[in-house]
């Protein structure tokens, strides 16, 4: 129980931080993906990247860094393969994370981008992770002026596509 306590305020004072601001630049999000993927600290997730487009975006590199992980090690969790693409247009762009994993119920979607929600506990005793990540992502992104969204992966697991403005 103390364990647990303390992962879950470890994990809160990680989400307060996440807020703070870092100064905005110019970053190409394929760049920012290209680093986390190369630094990857999942040996056993394999990550496939495509660009299909160079949309550099006004953002702050070290919250869309930490975005980008936190998918990352969502998929490592859940996933044996994970497909990155990064696509857009001057106005939009948008990181595509699918993977190969159970995926989530639809049903759970707004849940699961809450604070503190994890599915399935009972699975995941284990893992240290406190139910923030995809919490964490959606705020990064509206806070960028974008949004998060869920769905079905193609591959049979979970979705999600990241909107940023360009």
């Amino acid at each position: 129980d103390v364990e647990e306590m303390e992962a879950m305020l470890e994990g809160y004072l990680s989400y307060a931080q996440g807020n703070a601001q870092d100064d905005e630049r110019l970053v190409i999000l394929a760049d920012l993906v290209q680093q986390a993927a190369e630094a990857s600290k999942w040996p056993n997730l394999k990550i496939t990247f495509q660009t299909l487009d160079t949309i550099a975006i006004k953002g702050q590199k070290t919250a869309l860094l930490r975005l980008i992980n936190n998918l990352l090690s969502n998929a490592q969790r859940h996933a044996r393969q994970v497909w990155i693409t990064v696509e857009g247009t001057a106005q939009m762009a948008k990181l595509i994370v699918e993977d190969d994993g159970p995926g989530i119920a639809p049903r759970d979607y707004k849940r699961v981008l809450q604070p503190f929600q994890r599915l399935d506990e009972s699975r995941n005793l284990d893992e240290a992770g406190v139910g923030l990540g995809l919490a964490v992502c959606q705020d990064i992104a509206r806070s960028h002026g974008g949004g998060l969204s869920l769905a079905r992966a193609y591959q049979g697991g979970l979705q999600v596509t990241v909107r940023l403005p360009a």
